[in-house]
Order: C-alpha cells, then structure tokens, then sequence
C-alpha cells in the first residue's frame, strides 16, 4: 500500500543552505520507486498556523520503503545540510485507507463515563 511523505516548510532561514539541500536529495530518491507528487509547486494555506512557504508531497511504494529512505545513511547526510536553514515538519502517512472514526487519534479519545 502506498505511502506519502509529506513536508511542510514553515520558515527559511539561510536559502543558500536549503538550495545545497536540494542539490543533493534527489540521489537519495535512487532505487526506492518515490514518485514526486507536488515539490514546491504553488499551493494556497487554507487553515491552519503559518507561515508555510513551500509543500512537498512524496509517494512512496510502501510505509517501509518511506521509512528506509527517511532513516537511511544517505538521506540522513544530506538532511544535514539543511541543517538551521529551514523550519520543516515532515510526515510518512499510509495511504490508501481511512481509518473507522472509533479508532482514529485514540490518545484524544474522551473516556466513557
């Protein structure tokens, strides 16, 4: 099942940096069958806190393959060269399913009385 990795950008704070990032991330992308969505296209904040200055939105085969690129050597190394250039939250959601509401966040549930 497909897996999306999902990166908001809320802040730059050295372009440079963040341009050398980019320069390099592709060859991480080299074998795990990631499919390039939407990477800095134009977008409209709708909701939510901001500011977000860019979205990147990656397909990947499987959460595995997500996982094993994010947490892998050469990801991890470039990663460091944006390094206090950018402000990113990153996410790997499954694709694919919509969870039943009783099940969704359970953390936030409210107990029954």
């Amino acid at each position: 099942m497909s897996a999306y990795v999902i990166a908001y950008v809320r802040r730059v704070y050295d372009r440079k940096g963040l341009e050398e990032y980019w320069a390099s991330v592709a060859p991480t992308f080299v074998g795990t069958g990631a499919k390039p969505i939407s990477v800095y296209t134009s977008f409209q904040h709708v909701e939510g806190p901001g500011p977000i200055e860019g979205v990147v939105l990656v397909e990947f085969p499987d959460t595995e393959t997500a996982h094993a690129w994010y947490f892998g050597k050469a990801y991890q190394a470039v990663k460091e060269l944006r390094a206090g250039a950018a402000d990113i939250d990153l996410v790997i959601a499954e694709g694919g399913v919509v969870t039943d509401p009783e099940l969704r966040m359970r953390v936030t549930r409210i107990p029954a009385r």
